[in-house]
């Protein structure tokens, strides 16, 4: 490598690419949230789960809305 060219980054360039890069964050946790939601929502269907079962899938969801507004939504 050519030590002589250096590429000099702006602190706006910075801060866009870290404000683009939690942005992308946000989207994929938003995306996997709601593709849970829809998992969940399709196994709630099943009419074989135990009532245990539909427990643990609600005290989960809570958990993801909680994660998600403690991780996400305050940034």
């Amino acid at each position: 490598m050519n030590s002589k060219i250096k590429k000099t980054v702006t602190g706006d360039q910075l801060a866009n690419q870290m404000q683009y890069y939690v942005e992308q964050q946000k989207r994929n946790l938003l995306n996997q949230f709601y593709g849970s939601l829809i998992q969940i929502s399709v196994v709630k269907i099943c009419k074989c789960m135990t009532v245990e079962v539909q427990k643990m899938f609600c005290l989960w969801q809570i958990h993801v809305i909680q994660y998600l507004v403690d991780e996400i939504l305050i940034q």
